[in-house]
């Protein structure tokens, strides 16, 4: 029971990839104005399917996987509706020659440190660490994952002194890629949805779209990657 509990809360940590906001959005308690992002991030999200075209997809023997370009640190849409393109500071100028292709008014380069594959190098360790530790280390992990707009992977302890800190960096992963935050409130893994009722992940939200089974296991769909 408790190793399910584990891959729950593993599976609703986030990972920030690219959030498209699809329906209107009203503001205040009625009688406010409403306003609808879909048609900017319409423009950014075809950029990204675009961009993906470069994502190669490989099997595993279990599940696909993407392996990602040099030039790829993430991906995430700006306050402005942009698809921001995160780039190793190594590969700005392949990155410049091969986005060329993409409408240059639907995206922006930011130069950042980390390639995506480092940081899902790094997601690696982590989940075998979790997944098949049962000890106090693991059991103050409450939640991980990439923030792609932080170009880092963001670790919430229940306990986040800087004692707790060292034991994690001495028995999971000692990464620059990681940075710890402290959180306390326990993920809610059950509860009863309707299509379009809202999910929150820590400061984020997302709707979920309809009730959904794979190879047995009853689920929902939702958006991008913000929840499985």
């Amino acid at each position: 029971m408790k190793r399910w509990k584990k891959i729950l809360s593993l599976a609703l940590s986030a990972s920030l990839c690219l959030g498209i906001t699809v329906s209107a959005a009203a503001s205040g308690s009625g009688g406010g104005t409403t306003t609808s992002e879909a048609p900017v991030q319409e423009t950014a999200y075809n950029a990204y399917m675009q961009l993906s075209e470069d994502f190669v997809t490989a099997y595993d023997g279990r599940n696909s996987v993407a392996a990602y370009p040099d030039y790829y640190g993430g991906s995430y849409i700006n306050d402005d509706g942009k698809l921001v393109i995160c780039v190793p500071e190594d590969a700005v100028t392949t990155a410049t020659a091969t986005l060329s292709e993409l409408d240059a008014e639907s995206y922006v380069i930011e130069p950042v440190t980390y390639s995506y594959n480092t940081l899902k190098d790094v997601m690696g360790q982590l989940n075998d660490y979790f997944l098949n530790e049962d000890n106090e280390v693991a059991n103050n992990i409450n939640r991980f994952g990439i923030y792609d707009d932080q170009n880092r992977i963001v670790v919430s302890l229940f306990d986040a002194s800087p004692e707790k800190i060292a034991e994690f960096k001495e028995a999971v992963c000692d990464s620059p890629v990681i940075v710890f935050e402290e959180n306390q409130n326990v993920l809610n893994t059950e509860a009863s949805i309707n299509p379009g009722n809202e999910i929150q992940n820590g400061n984020y939200y997302a709707s979920m779209g309809y009730r959904a089974t794979l190879d047995g296991e009853n689920g929902f769909v939702t958006s991008a990657h913000f929840a499985e």
